[in-house]
Parts: C-alpha cells; sequence; structure tokens
C-alpha cells in the first residue's frame, strides 16, 4: 500500500513537474518573438507609438476650450510605459532622446510628482528641439515649478504652447531667479491666459519681450485672453519681441487699430493675421503715422471689432491678399445676464461701417481677393460696388447679418444672376460658394428672384463643371426670398438641365424639403422658426 502510494507520489510530482516546463516553455515562446525583435525594429514600434499618441493633439490648433482636459502625465502613455517592461525597453527608450521630444503636460493639485515626471521627461530629450503644451492647472505654486522646469529647457524650445488658467497670478515667464537662457529654435510660440487684473497683463507684456527676445526665427505668435466684465483693460505692445520672421499673428487680447499697425510695420515677412478683439481705445494710444503700411506676403486677414476700422484701413496695402474677414462684434460678457458667456451686443455700439476707407482699400490693394466674408453694418448700396472690384477672382462669398443688418437686395442679385443668352463678362464667374445669412433685404426683391440667381448659378457651374454650393438662411423663407410654387418650378427645372441630375433646394422644417427635391449642394434654411437653423 505504501508503495502504491509513492508510486502516486511520483506520478503526480512527475506531472507536476511537467506541466510547469510545459509552461515555462510556453512562456520562452511567448516571450521570444518580442525579445528577438532586432533593437532597430523594437526602435521603430516605440516612434510609431510616440507618434499616435501624439497625433491628436500635436496638429489642433490650440484654445481655451481645451484648457480643461485633465491630461497630467500617465505613466500608461508613452514612452513612459517602455521604462516599465523591461531592461532592454527601459535603455532604447532612454537612450533615444527623438522619443521625449514632445511633451503634454497638465500637473495636478499638490502632485510634485507630475513635476518630478516633467522634470524627467524632458531630460530625456538631451538637445531635442522641444514641442510642449502646458496647462497650469490651478495650483499656482504647482503652475510656477513646471514653468521653471519649461525655463531649464529654454534653450531648446521649437513650439510651445501655454495655458494660463490661473486669473490672480501670472505666470513668471522671465523672473530673475530663471536660468538666462534663449530660445533660439523657437518658431512657435502660444500663450492663453485669463488674468483678473490690468496689471497682471501688463507683466505679461512686459514678460513676452524678455522671454522671446532671443528668438529669431519666430513664425507663429499668438496671445488669447478671456477679459472680466467691465475691465479697464488697455491695450498690448509687446515691445522686444522679435517679429522680423513672423509669419502667422494671431491676438485675442485687448487691441486698438493704432497699435496693431505699429506692430504689423515690425512682421514684414506676416502671412496670415487674426485681430479677434480690436476695440476704440484711448486717445493716448493713438499711434496712427501718415505712412502707408505694405505687407506683400498677407494673404489672410481677419478683425473682430466694435470700433472705427477707418484709420486702420486708410493706410493700409495688401496686393496679395486672397481671404478678408470682417466682423463687427463685441467682447464684453455681463454677468448679470442670465448667460453671461453671451455679448450683449447693440446696434448702438457699433460704428458706422467705412464704406468709403474699403473700397480704397480694395482699389489701391488690387489683390486679388478670393474669399469675401462679412459680418458688418454694410448696406446693400455700398456691397453693390464692390462686387466688380472683386469680380475676377473671388470664389467665396459669405454674407451674414446680425442685429438687422442687410445687404443683399435686387440689385445685387440682379448683378449675381447669370442671364441665358447675355451678352458681356459674367460677374463674379469663379464662385464656388455663396453663403447669404439673415443679410436680405425683406420686402424688396422680386418674387421668383432669389431663385432665378441660384438657377441661373447652379447651371452655369454644371456647364462649366465647376462646384457650387450656396447656403441661403432668411426670415420667413418664403416671403422674403421667394414663394414656393416658383422655387419648386426652378429648381425642378435645374434637375431636369444638370448633367448629371442634380437636386437643388433642402430646409430643416421639411415642408419646402416635401415640395421639393432633395438637395445636395445648395441649403435653404428657414430662420426664426420651430425648425430653423
Amino acid at each position: 500500500m505504501e508503495e502504491s502510494d509513492a508510486e502516486s507520489d511520483l506520478s503526480v510530482s512527475e506531472e507536476s513537474c511537467e506541466s510547469e516546463q510545459e509552461e515555462s516553455v510556453m512562456q520562452e515562446d511567448s516571450m521570444c518573438y518580442i525579445s528577438k525583435l532586432p533593437a532597430e525594429t523594437l526602435m521603430s514600434i516605440f516612434v510609431a507609438c510616440v507618434r499616435l499618441n501624439t497625433a491628436r493633439w500635436e496638429t489642433q490648433s490650440p484654445s481655451p476650450e481645451t484648457w480643461w482636459s485633465q491630461d497630467a502625465i500617465p505613466e500608461i502613455r508613452p514612452p513612459l510605459v517602455f521604462l516599465a517592461v523591461c531592461r532592454q525597453w527601459r535603455q532604447l527608450a532612454m537612450g533615444n532622446p527623438a522619443l521625449w521630444s514632445t511633451l503634454r503636460a497638465q500637473p495636478r493639485l499638490e502632485n510634485l510628482n507630475d513635476i518630478a515626471v516633467m522634470s524627467r521627461w524632458l531630460q530625456f530629450a538631451g538637445q531635442q528641439p522641444l514641442t510642449i503644451q502646458l496647462f497650469s492647472g490651478m495650483d499656482w505654486e504647482i503652475a510656477d515649478l513646471a514653468v521653471d522646469v519649461l525655463m531649464e529647457h529654454q534653450a531648446h524650445w521649437f513650439r510651445i504652447d501655454l495655458f494660463w488658467e490661473i486669473d490672480d497670478d501670472a505666470p513668471l515667464l522671465a523672473h530673475a531667479f530663471a536660468p538666462a537662457q534663449h530660445a533660439p529654435l523657437l518658431q512657435t510660440f502660444r500663450i492663453f491666459t485669463n488674468l483678473s487684473d490690468q496689471d497682471l497683463e501688463d507683466a505679461v507684456d512686459g514678460q513676452l519681450g524678455k522671454l522671446l527676445s532671443g528668438s529669431p526665427d519666430l513664425h507663429v505668435f499668438e496671445w488669447t485672453y478671456v477679459l472680466p466684465y467691465a475691465s479697464p483693460t488697455s491695450p498690448i505692445h509687446l515691445l522686444d519681441v522679435p517679429f522680423s520672421n513672423i509669419r502667422h499673428l494671431k491676438l485675442g487680447c485687448r487691441m486698438v487699430f493704432s497699435c496693431c499697425i505699429e506692430i504689423m510695420r515690425r512682421m514684414p515677412l506676416l502671412e496670415r493675421c487674426d485681430l479677434l478683439n480690436v476695440w476704440d481705445g484711448y486717445a493716448d494710444h493713438d499711434h496712427t503715422t501718415t505712412s502707408a503700411l505694405h505687407l506683400q506676403h498677407l494673404h489672410s486677414l481677419c478683425i473682430k471689432t466694435d470700433g472705427d476700422m477707418s484709420s486702420f484701413l486708410d493706410g493700409l496695402v495688401l496686393p496679395a491678399l486672397r481671404h478678408i474677414e470682417v466682423v463687427f462684434r463685441t467682447y464684453n460678457p455681463n454677468p448679470n445676464i442670465k448667460d453671461g458667456s453671451v455679448d450683449d451686443e447693440r446696434i448702438h455700439e457699433f460704428d458706422p461701417w467705412p464704406h468709403a476707407e474699403f473700397l480704397s482699400f480694395l482699389q489701391r490693394s488690387a489683390c486679388p481677393l478670393e474669399e469675401l466674408d462679412l459680418v458688418t453694418s454694410v448696406s446693400a448700396a455700398e456691397f453693390f460696388q464692390y462686387l466688380p472690384i472683386v469680380s475676377s477672382t473671388v470664389h467665396t462669398l459669405c454674407l451674414r447679418g446680425k442685429l438687422g443688418w442687410t445687404c443683399v437686395d435686387h440689385r445685387a442679385l440682379s448683378l449675381l444672376t447669370i442671364l441665358p443668352g447675355g451678352s458681356g463678362d459674367v460677374i463674379c464667374s469663379n464662385l464656388h460658394t455663396i453663403r447669404l445669412d439673415d443679410c436680405i433685404v425683406a420686402g424688396e426683391l422680386p418674387i421668383g428672384s432669389m431663385a432665378d440667381m441660384v438657377q441661373s448659378r447652379l447651371i452655369f457651374a454644371a456647364a462649366s463643371q465647376r462646384p457650387l454650393s450656396i447656403y441661403l438662411a432668411a426670415l420667413r423663407l418664403a416671403q422674403v426670398i421667394c414663394t414656393e410654387q416658383t422655387l419648386g418650378r426652378k429648381t425642378q427645372d435645374i434637375s431636369s438641365r444638370a448633367s448629371p441630375p442634380t437636386p437643388i433646394a433642402k430646409d430643416r422644417r421639411g415642408k419646402l424639403g416635401k415640395a421639393l427635391p432633395h438637395a445636395k449642394n445648395t441649403y435653404i434654411i428657414p430662420r426664426g422658426t420651430a425648425g430653423g437653423g
């Protein structure tokens, strides 16, 4: 009996040993595929993982909407995760600085470990040009430490995006105890602030000049901040910032037109300019000079303002301009309004549209304007004068009305309508986008005139084999634009003549949609209705 038990125990022991050996072999087999990979192949995998991880945010334009991303530096994100797998992976990751050249960090509240990880990360990057997005969070002590870590590596900055969320402390961008470094490689610098005090904004304005004085190759500069209600904010000046090589300027901070002119004078290579918060300002900020401002390379200009832009347009010459957008708006959210984020705009807050100056600017610049986008109080008679000037080059026409502004009447529609068998050149023959949004003069359009314009443009586009998109939006669409019967007749006619047959009209309520063919490239959207857009 004892012999039998011994044999049984031996059998179990042998089976257990064989099972352990099989498991060991299976583990070795499962590991061999990775462990036997050449270092070059592993490194290629590492690089691909890092690129995939950063592609989502690196290509996006940063904005204040992304402030609250709550994205710290998780240890499961590459390349940090490579350090925890095995010795080979750790050595490979630590030995390749390019893996660490891109950092996106948001230090957590009272978390010194995040600061340590940032420091370690950037040390691994070595001499690589650095792309960094830093979200400060709401802990000013941690935020200052994070900025200090960035300053230690200033000599290797290439692209910096700083989101400063704290409203009662300015970022210490050029404090006395920071390393005396410059950023000679820096090409892109964006800063977003939410400061509640004018003195803090002035401090940042001065610090930026010191911080960037050693960055002669700066190509992109952006500063946007959130304004507190009724803030006595003065414009910024950005003195000492080297702008000689700037290609893209975006200022969402408080500006006046005379300061804009002086800043733009320092940018002979400027290609794109977005001035998103320009106002009248004070008399002591009038830097206007009599000399004209010629910017030979500027092709895109966006201005959002509640001020008088006459003097700005008077001295401006932009021979390469292809896109211009002018929006009349204010930045003055009132906390006493139920939705304080909505601008409290009134017609009386805006200066008259500078028609003579804008017309002179277009004629003087003689630019190949392709996109004209206006949200202003320009009148129908004034807009009518711009069409012949931009006719040969314009391909996108966007007119958006608000506060009762209208600029499209029967004369403009007649000019845009292509008469069958008509003689002479077609006005705006290159149009591929027409957007008329609540800008049509009510009660002055002959019945069917809008349908005639739409019909003629779509037939012309089909014959020319060019794409065309038309967006129409107006109050009481059936009364203001045309009757359903007329529009239906016109669209059915176009559908039968277009090649291939192309449906023409669509609305969001479904009323017109049931009466007409479904649209492919024309959208007619009633406004002021329950189902309107």
